[in-house]
């Protein structure tokens, strides 16, 4: 800290010998001081702000969670395409559903339409990229509502299960199943509350919005903060969650978050 001994000589000398100078001086030497508080006390980033009684803790900056996975939900969740088999289903049957165009059917293209009467088992190479959508993790199964967006099937052979209408210019034919052969990633917009429930053993990220997870963790920061926590959520930031599975048929994450948090600590 700056004291008047780091000050050279002669500008004490001239502090003391003009009178006029000495408010100014004393201005001088009282900014280093607070100057000098000032630094002492840095305000460091990354750390809790505060620790409510009920046990939970708010904090802003990264966090890595690692732990026993009981549920996990997120608004806007990216992951890798997912591989048939799958089935897609609706709130409410017949009400929702979707079309493809151009698919190859019995050699020559075609309109697939699926009403949502029942649900559709979907199989073959295809794989169905659902792009950015909310993802709910829960009682081991993840579910990816799909309505709301453009949604992709993969280039390959695929078939779909369950009732469709298959036709072209207009004119289509019911039929209880159909196998057919995509010859590029085709988009399809679906609606009607639609969804696909798949095993959550995966990677998954998040490039903004909400999150929250649950089940027993151990909360790290880099700074060397750790809690034991039941439950994390996250206002608004990003995330990366990875669910793997034991011998025992429990799900392992390691978690990222980075953003506005509250931990519920035990």
């Amino acid at each position: 800290m700056l004291s008047g001994d780091s000050f050279p000589d002669s500008t004490l000398a001239t502090m003391r010998l003009v009178p006029g100078r000495r408010v100014a001086a004393a201005m001088v030497s009282f900014t280093l001081l607070t100057a000098c508080a000032h630094r002492a006390e840095p305000r460091h980033e990354g750390t809790p702000s505060s620790t409510a009684a009920s046990g939970s803790v708010a904090y802003s900056g990264t966090a890595h969670i690692s732990g026993t996975l009981a549920s996990f939900a997120a608004p806007a969740a990216l992951t890798d395409p997912i591989p048939a088999p799958f089935t897609i289903t609706v709130a409410e049957p017949g009400r929702g559903g979707f079309h493809i165009s151009g698919a190859i059917v019995d050699g020559h293209p075609d309109t697939i339409v699926w009403s949502g009467g029942r649900p559709l088992p979907v199989t073959g190479a295809c794989r169905l990229d659902v792009g950015e959508a909310p993802i709910d993790i829960a009682t081991g199964v993840a579910r990816f509502g799909l309505d709301g967006g453009v949604r992709a099937l993969t280039a390959g052979d695929c078939a779909f299960g369950s009732s469709v209408a298959v036709g072209s210019g207009g004119l289509a034919t019911p039929q209880p199943s159909v196998r057919f052969r995509l010859a590029k990633d085709t988009p399809f917009e679906p609606s009607g509350n639609t969804a696909v429930a798949v095993n959550p053993v995966g990677h998954f990220e998040g490039r903004h919005g909400s999150a929250g997870i649950t089940g027993k963790f151990t909360v790290t920061t880099p700074r060397g903060d750790s809690w034991r926590a039941t439950k994390v959520t996250m206002a608004s930031g990003t995330w990366i969650v990875d669910v793997t599975r034991t011998a025992a048929n429990a799900l392992v994450v390691e978690a990222q978050f980075d953003g506005d948090l509250t931990i519920q600590t035990t």
